[in-house]
């Protein structure tokens, strides 16, 4: 059985270099491809001078096309040039020991029906993270995600919500793997076959709600999505958005991307169409009438 992942650069060179240097210690892992997706700085230089008398292969993709395309230009390489049976997508602000490796294919080859396996997602701080995983978006809760101030009253099963993660692992307490709606991109492996069935990440999806399509297609073919309760991993956060976009573009990018989701795997026709582009309204309202809240809120 062996294992591939495929690590997304951008602008990180350093964190990239960081995490390549623990990973290709791992003899549980076979290849390790790190893709640059179009860094505007010397990443993929750095990369291509660092690279040599080590295992790993570098890839550039030519054209920042966001999150999904950039890890499917590793993905595609691991599937033409090696004989992985899993690719896991993993970013360079991770860690994980040969331990995790060991568990997560163990659980490979003991539980067919599983697509996709993670482990639980912690904090430099070592507390488990609210976005290890999360229930399915409904087409629901997506509109309320547009709507600021329904969201700040809704104390219950939202995208990020650390009561959902905190009981589903109290409730699998014991158990090698508990079934999860949606595990977050930063670190899971998945099934070859998988892979090659669900047609890769959706490159329509430039950043944000890949893993809800990536869970949407798994599910739809039939395969189930686990997270290891006794088994975990570190994520940084050493890379943020807050580095690249400011929070308005953020939030416009959040917006963008939902509506292309909602559009493609929840809209049923016109009336919930509707239903979305009246959110959309009600969002850009409230941004404005927010500007003095946040003014105020700074001074």
């Amino acid at each position: 059985m062996r294992l591939g992942v495929v690590i997304l650069n951008y602008k990180s060179y350093n964190v990239t270099l960081d995490c390549l240097s623990k990973l290709e210690r791992l003899e549980q892992l076979d290849d390790i491809v790190v893709v640059d997706n179009n860094s505007p700085n010397d990443s993929y230089q750095r990369l291509q001078a660092a690279q040599p008398g080590h295992r790993w292969h570098l890839l550039q993709s030519g054209e920042n096309r966001g999150y999904s395309a950039g890890n499917n230009v590793g993905i595609r390489y691991l599937m033409e040039h090696t004989e992985d049976d899993f690719i896991g997508i993993v970013n360079p602000d991770v860690c994980f020991d040969g331990e995790f490796l060991r568990q997560i294919r163990g659980a490979f080859a003991a539980h067919d029906e599983y697509a996709v396996l993670t482990g639980v997602q912690h904090r430099r701080d070592g507390s488990v993270s609210n976005r290890s995983f999360w229930p399915e978006l409904t087409r629901w809760t997506t509109i309320r995600s547009n709507l600021w101030f329904l969201n700040k009253l809704a104390n219950r099963q939202t995208e990020y919500n650390m009561r959902f993660v905190r009981e589903t692992l109290s409730q699998a307490a014991g158990q090698e793997i508990v079934e999860v709606p949606v595990v977050e991109g930063c670190c899971f492996f998945m099934r070859r076959c998988a892979w090659e069935q669900i047609g890769l990440l959706d490159e329509r999806m430039f950043l944000f709600f890949e893993e809800d399509i990536l869970a949407y297609r798994v599910h739809r073919k039939g395969w189930r999505i686990g997270v290891l309760p006794q088994t975990a991993f570190l994520h940084d956060h050493s890379t943020t958005l807050k580095s690249i976009y400011s929070n308005l573009q953020t939030d416009l990018l959040l917006l963008k991307s939902r509506g292309k989701f909602y559009r493609h795997y929840l809209s049923r026709g016109f009336l919930d169409d509707l239903a979305y582009a009246l959110s959309v309204a009600v969002f850009y309202l409230e941004k404005c009438a927010l500007v003095p809240y946040h003014w105020l809120r700074g001074k």
